[in-house]
Parts: C-alpha cells; structure tokens; sequence
C-alpha cells in the first residue's frame, strides 16, 4: 500500500550500468534538463554503440565471467591477438568496474604508452587483463569498507564510483575469494605495494570488517594484542571472533593466521571470564553459597584457562610475525588466570574454616551413591561411570555434548570432595562405604588406603565393584574400563549385561595423563570417549547413567 520513489538520476545510474562507462553516466545525469524520456533515447544510443563495435560482443558477461574466461584462456582470451578484442575487454571492465586507462596502468605498473608499445602474446595480454580486473575490485571494495576517506590519492577515484559499479566491484572480490583463492591472495600482496600510505597509516579502528588485504589482519592483530595486554578483553574479544567466525579469507587461507586468530580469542575470552566472575565468592555465608556461586558460571573460567593452555601447544610452531608479542600475551593471561583463582582458593579456605570442612548432606561425595545412584538402579539397569578427576567443567561439557544428541534428559549437580582430595580417599567414597553419613578410615603408616565397611576394605576397583554389587544385590555387577566398552559393540555388551542391575565403568585417563604431565593432549579425547562409551552403553540397553568423578584438578604452569 506505499508507493516507493527513486530519483531519476539514481534510476539512471542503475539502469545504464553496464552499458554505458560510469564517467558517460555521470556526465549524461549531470546535464539541465533530465527526462525520463531523454534518459531512454540516451541509453538506446548506448546500447546501439556497445552492439556495433567490431571486437566480441561481452554485453552479457559479468565481471565474474569474464575474469574466469581470462584465467582460463576461454573464448575471449584466445581472441586477444586482435586489438579490437582487447578494446572491447577493457571497455567492458570500465561500464561494469569504473576499471579507467589511468587506473589500470597503475595496477599494471606500466608507463603512458608502455601498453600500447609493448609486444606481448594473447596468454600476456589475458594475464594483465585479470590481475587488473581483480586488483581493481579489491581496491574499490577496500575504499568502501574504511571508515575514512583513503590516504593513497590514486584511490580517490574508487571512492567516488557510482553503487552499481562498487557493488560489481565487490561482487568480483566475493568471487575471486571463493573460487581463486591462491590467485586473490596473489594479486592482493601485490596491489599492498601500491598503497603504501594505507599500509604505513592505517589503523584497526580504520579498517572495516573486510580483511581485503593482508596487512589490514596484521593491523588488527596487533590492536588485539594491544588490548590483551592492557586488559581491555572485550575489544580484544570482539576483534578476534570478527576473524575467527569464518568470514575472514586470510584466516581460511593461512593456517598460521587462524591458529594465531583462536589464541587470541581463547584468551580474550578467559580475560573476560576473570573480569566477569571478580571475587567469585564475595559475599557468601554458607558452603551451599559457594557451590552455588562456582557451578552458575565461575566454572567457565576454569573451562576458559584449559582451552587456552591446550590450544598453546601450537605456539612453538607458529611461524608468523606476531608470535613473540602472543607468546608475552599467553603468559600474562596464565598470571591473570593464577591470581584469580588464588583469590577464590583463599576465600573458600576461609569460608570452610569458619563454616567446617564437611558440606551439608546433600553436597556430600559420601552420600552421593544413596542419594543417585541407588534410585536410578531402582528404576532399571544403570551405568555408573566413575571417572578420576573429571572436574566440574569438564563434566559440564559432556553434558552439553549429550544434550545435544537430543536423546537424553541430562541432569548437572555438584558435589563436594572428601578430604583430602586424592583418589584413594574420593574414588573409594563414590561406593557405598558411608554407615549413618560417617566413614571408618583404613590406613597403614599414615597413609590412607581407603575405607573399611564391616570386613570389606575398599581400596580399589574391585573393592568397589563388590561393595556396590553388595549394596544393589542382584545376579551380576560387571566391571568395565573406559577402553574395554569402547572396543566392545552393542551385541556383546547387551549379553554381558543381560542379568545385572548396574555396570560400573572405571575411567583413569584424565589423571593419569595430568599426572605426567600430558593432559593437554588427552583431555578432549577422554571426554570424546566417555560419549562414545554412552552412546554404545545406550544401544545395548543401558538406559540410566550416572557420570561422577572423584576429585578435580588445577592446570600446572610456569606461573604456578
């Protein structure tokens, strides 16, 4: 119901390109008196003119036509022995380009009367004729991504080119990024000799959000340094996730760049989850408060500061410019990272000084078999997945991760470690050792074994395994590690599990991989496997799993 009007100059401009050069537009909409009518006998003379030449006619191809026929020396490049067939190339580069004589001998280095004196072949001649096209689109679509007028004075021409002709110019650009992507990062590093005063100037607030050139990633890579190492997070953030959403060429293009590109964000974004989760505990009264406080976000700083130091592995190989200044950045991240969770350990040691060291029931490890696994078993066979040292936020992640199967209904709870936290102590209390909410500890020399219940010492996994099999009574109780239900298949688990109530699955990689100092390496593949483990454990029937684990872990450093 609204009518929509367009100037007629505007009308002009859009319905001559491609007919008519943009400098015969512009001088034919500049005249006193423009008619709708006038406009049309115009641009008929136009047409007229383009028909009537005698090289090809090249009316119908695109921009992205004709430099595909040009680099592989199709229809229109093997005419261009004649002069006639080489006008009518540069002619149809200028209506759909604004590609001038001016402008192109300046992407072709050449003199005045170097084109028309030079003796080249057709192959030459259809070369020039790309890296002109293609360096021309780059130009325009670099002056109309800044945020200011462009500082090299042979660009102004660009900047004032009619939209029809910009929007072809970028159009090209998009192309050549897609589908000659060697050839675009070619011409691109040689059309940044031409600009010098943009490459010395030019500054990431400058720059748009097309990274034409390369030297516009390696300015805005150094801003985000910048802010890495002043702590402004966020802008560091927002300038990295800009390159490593997928929309940068040079981050596609160099492996190098992108791996530089998602440092950056992975420490962009644990600076901004320290800022974000400052003095974590403040404020809390109770052991519940603490809980309630780290398990609502402040894991995710823990989460941020792993990824971060996995993904460094590849620093030592990163040959690029930048990988020194990353290096200091990384390393000042780890003493952000440190002092944050010093903060949170001296605050929680406080509160558990003033409040005791054992949790209200309902966060403790020693309950946790009644308290879960007990129910589930009830309502059918369960798998009950121990896994040693598997942190808050790594099971945070796997949770995300079955979620998103769209199989299971996933339920995330925290629970406190017994004390001391090491695996003699917190992967014995996940059986059912606890009597009335207390634990008889068995000890030799000092040093803790595990837990005594009536006769039974439970002090490995088979202990285990017998107690939880004593506690849950039926036919059977298997054992299985991590590895042995991964190199199973659903068929001989189902029958293996045929006549149990529970199948205890027993997982020591994290540990022992953090132990040796390899965990960096590992973590990701131990959560991988722990979601095949309960795909293959489902097809077999299993239906109910619980997925606990029997302490957490700081990440070690140079900082530490």
């Amino acid at each position: 119901g609204r009518r929509h009007r367009r100037a007629l100059d505007t009308l002009v401009r859009d319905a001559a390109h491609g007919l008519a050069t943009p400098a015969a537009i512009e001088a034919f909409v500049s005249q006193p008196g423009l008619t709708l009518e006038g406009a049309d006998r115009w641009l008929a003379r136009q047409s007229s003119q383009a028909s009537g030449t005698v090289g090809p006619d090249l009316s119908l191809h695109t921009a992205e036509a004709l430099y595909d026929d040009l680099v592989s020396r199709g229809p229109v490049a093997r005419e261009l022995e004649r002069p006639e067939a080489v006008a009518a190339v540069w002619h149809r580069a200028e209506v759909l380009l604004g590609l001038t004589d001016d402008a192109r001998r300046r992407l072709l280095a050449e003199g005045e009367d170097d084109g028309a004196s030079r003796m080249t072949s057709p192959a030459e001649i259809a070369s020039d004729a790309a890296t002109a096209l293609a360096g021309w689109a780059l130009c325009v679509e670099f002056v109309h991504d800044l945020r200011r007028a462009p500082a090299d004075p042979w660009l102004a021409a660009a900047q004032h080119l009619p939209k029809p002709a910009v929007a072809a110019c970028q159009k090209l650009a998009v192309h050549l990024r897609r589908r000659h992507d060697k050839q675009y990062a070619s011409i691109a590093s040689s059309i940044e000799v031409l600009v010098p005063l943009e490459v010395a100037n030019a500054t990431a607030d400058d720059l748009g959000k097309i990274d034409t050139f390369q030297f516009e990633d390696a300015k805005v890579m150094a801003a985000a340094l910048d802010a890495l190492m002043i702590a402004e997070f966020q802008r560091a953030l927002v300038l990295a996730t800009a390159r490593t959403s997928g929309k940068s060429f040079w981050t596609t293009f160099d492996p190098r760049r992108r791996i530089a590109w998602h440092l950056v964000e992975l420490a962009a974004r644990l600076g901004c989850g320290v800022v974000d989760h400052e003095a974590l505990l403040g404020g809390c009264v109770t052991l519940a408060d603490g809980v309630e406080r780290y398990t609502a976000g402040g894991y995710q700083v823990d989460r941020a500061h792993r990824q971060l130091e996995q993904a460094r592995e590849e620093l030592p190989q990163l040959d690029i410019p930048e990988a020194s200044t990353l290096r200091v950045c990384l390393d000042r991240l780890r003493s952000v990272y440190r002092r944050w969770a010093d903060d949170v350990a001296l605050v929680w040691s406080a509160l558990c000084q003033r409040e005791g060291f054992l949790p209200p029931a309902s966060l403790q490890q020693r309950r946790l078999f009644e308290d879960v696994v007990v129910p589930r078993v009830d309502e059918g066979l369960t798998a009950y997945v121990m896994v040693d040292a598997m942190r808050f936020e790594m099971g945070q992640q796997l949770a995300e991760s079955l979620r998103e199967t769209k199989t299971a209904d996933v339920e995330l709870t925290a629970r406190l470690a017994e004390l001391p936290t090491i695996t003699e102590v917190g992967m014995n209390a996940l059986a059912p050792v606890a009597r009335d909410g207390k634990l008889t500890v068995d000890y030799k020399d000092g040093k803790i074994l595990g837990f005594r219940v009536g006769n039974l010492r439970v002090d490995g996994p088979d202990d285990r395994r017998r107690a939880i099999h004593e506690r849950l009574g039926g036919d059977d109780c298997p054992k299985l590690s991590l590895e042995e239900v991964g190199d199973r298949d659903a068929a001989s688990l189902r029958r293996k599990l045929a006549r149990a109530k529970a199948v205890v699955v027993h997982c020591e990689g994290i540990d022992k991989a953090g132990e040796k100092g390899v965990g960096l390496a590992v973590f990701e593949r131990e959560l991988q496997k722990l979601r095949a483990a309960w795909r293959v454990l489902y097809e077999a029937g299993v239906k109910r799993f619980v997925f606990t684990a029997d302490h957490g872990f700081l990440l070690q450093d140079g900082v530490t």
